[in-house]
């Protein structure tokens, strides 16, 4: 098994500090990522961004589609900002984060304002509005985040 995978696998039983480790490492780099992708989007990366989003729409069903959808929306983001090397970080970090979605919508833990909150990130990157996009980004993650580590310590009674 790949060192990714396991620590996929092994994101929800994690302690509480780990698993806000991922967190607080993905809500700083989905944020540099979103900044860059504000500035540098080029119109085929914003319809990419848009089709992403547009697949999410019918995949409103939890199951792997909209999971699928989801994931494709942060990393048409990723490869939007240009940066091979932050691209790089999303891609090592895409086992974690879609075990992440998986748990969430698995347990209906917040699926209902993502479409939204995607909608926010797209429309400030199709803006070109850096900053909207940077505290888009940072609104979206951390609530994910903090549904996510709520409903550990529900399910796994961790302190």
């Amino acid at each position: 098994m790949t060192e990714s995978r396991a620590l996929g696998l092994t994101l929800i039983t994690m302690g509480r500090e780990s698993v806000r480790d991922l967190v607080e490492a993905r809500v700083d780099l989905e944020q540099s990522i979103a900044k860059f992708a504000a500035e540098r989007a080029t119109a085929e990366d914003i319809a990419e961004i848009k089709k992403q989003h547009a697949n999410m729409i019918p995949s409103s069903s939890i199951g792997h589609d909209f999971i699928a959808a989801d994931l494709g929306f942060h990393t048409a983001i990723a490869n939007a900002c240009h940066n091979p090397v932050l691209a790089r970080f999303f891609f090592e970090i895409r086992q974690p984060v879609r075990h992440w979605m998986e748990q969430k919508y698995r347990f209906d833990w917040g699926r209902e304002h993502v479409a939204a909150e995607h909608e926010a990130i797209m429309d400030a990157i199709e803006a070109h509005d850096v900053d909207a996009a940077q505290s888009a980004m940072r609104t979206h993650i951390k609530k994910a985040g903090e549904k996510l580590v709520a409903a550990i310590l529900e399910v796994h009674g961790k302190d």
